[in-house]
């Protein structure tokens, strides 16, 4: 007999994306906005950035209205999505926001990183993987600085610890 194949996962809009992506998109329009009355060199960045923001916002409005979503995985469709892992993503980022002056970049994008890996995973991980995504965030937070700091010439926070 053949196996019996997987039950199709479920398509349909995402409206909360749509929503989400809305609100990014005006954000973006703000910034951009704002980066308007700097110098040419300085608003380099910022415009960059915005326009990078709308252009995803736009694309994810696109597929969530027209349905073109990723399927929704099986344990979302069957039911609720944890809402304490989102509060508790919320609270790493503002807790990141408010001691990166206090702190310094390095150690607190390290820290949130890692932080952010652990809410994220949902089943138990050998110490090896561990390791490697301690490397990834090490490497990934070196990266960031040099490209702000030295290939963008922005001053980053340095507090404490850098």
């Amino acid at each position: 007999p053949l196996p019996e194949a997987e039950p199709a996962a479920v398509r349909g809009h995402d409206w909360g994306a749509v929503a989400l992506a809305a609100i990014f998109l005006a954000i973006a329009g703000l910034a951009y906005w704002g980066a308007t009355g700097m110098s040419a060199m300085g608003s380099v960045f910022p415009k960059t950035i915005a326009l990078l923001l709308a252009v995803l916002s736009i694309a994810l409005i696109v597929l969530g209205v027209m349905g073109r979503n990723r399927p929704v995985p099986t344990e979302t469709a069957v039911g609720p999505v944890s809402n304490i892992r989102r509060m508790i993503l919320i609270a790493i980022f503002a807790i990141w926001v408010w001691l990166l002056p206090v702190i310094g970049f390095i150690v607190t994008s390290f820290t949130a990183f890692v932080a952010m890996a652990a809410v994220g995973e949902h089943d138990p991980v050998p110490a090896r993987t561990w390791l490697l995504r301690g490397l990834v965030a090490i490497v990934t937070v070196a990266v960031f600085w040099w490209l702000m700091a030295d290939v963008l010439l922005l001053r980053m926070p340095r507090g404490m610890l850098m």
